[in-house]
């Protein structure tokens, strides 16, 4: 099927917005595949971890900052049914302060009883932070897996997500725009937590609250837990 140009417009103009690394860590999804309809287009907001607040500076004499932090996520969201058990994900994002991300990953139902659904949605993540030229301040590339399992009652449904992410974040210094000339900053990331949300739907439209936890073992730091919530409310073709 053909994917209506305002959706792919919508996509692009939020990856070409310029603002920290955020990592857009919602689900705001259900296990239930999105036949037999063939689109679902969502704007959402949700927190977000700041990917820099996951890795702690030694020399940093703030003992606040060993902790993760948050940071707002508003973009799009879309679901293409490509078989009735298979669909293509795609959501792109920014941040309050001019970070930019995408993901790309399907989401494939494996069980199916009555009114019970599990799926798995595997994806592939990245995200980058701008500095004031619009140099790469830092960026991360990875991989998210999610465990869905839905619960239906007539158009509302119930759903518990078990994910988790791995990350390589690249971070390069600059100073009033300029690179520093230190050397580029590697790290491995990992974090992952627990979502539940409700969803309501009408004829063609749907709306979902979201809320969870997330477990982030800060590099240098504490392991911290933040609070995960969202909504989105979208239109079904």
């Amino acid at each position: 099927m053909k994917i209506p140009v305002f959706v792919m417009a919508a996509l692009c103009l939020l990856l070409n917005v310029s603002g920290c690394a955020m990592m857009d860590i919602s689900t705001l999804d259900t296990a239930i595949p999105v036949a037999p309809a063939d689109l679902q287009v969502a704007p959402y907001q949700a927190i977000g971890l700041d990917l820099s607040s996951a890795v702690y500076n030694e020399n940093d004499a703030d003992d606040k900052d060993k902790y993760a932090g948050v940071d707002m996520a508003s973009g799009i969201k879309a679901n293409i049914s490509i078989k009735p058990d298979l669909d293509l994900q795609v959501r792109a994002y920014t941040g309050l302060e001019s970070s930019q991300g995408f993901k790309i990953g399907v989401k494939k139902l494996i069980r199916q009883e009555t009114n019970n659904y599990v799926a798995f949605a595997p994806a592939i993540v990245y995200v980058r932070q701008t500095s004031e030229h619009d140099k790469d301040k830092s960026r991360a590339y990875g991989v998210e897996m999610q465990l869905l399992y839905t619960q239906k009652w007539g158009k509302t449904s119930a759903t518990v997500t078990m994910r988790g992410n791995y990350e390589r974040m690249v971070y390069s210094e600059y100073s009033n725009g300029e690179y520093a000339g230190i050397d580029n900053k590697e790290y491995d990331l990992m974090h992952g937590g627990l979502r539940v949300n409700l969803c309501w739907k009408g004829k063609h439209l749907y709306f979902i609250p979201e809320l969870g936890i997330e477990l982030v073992p800060v590099i240098n730091g504490k392991l911290s837990m933040i609070p995960a919530m969202g909504y989105a409310i979208g239109v079904e073709f």
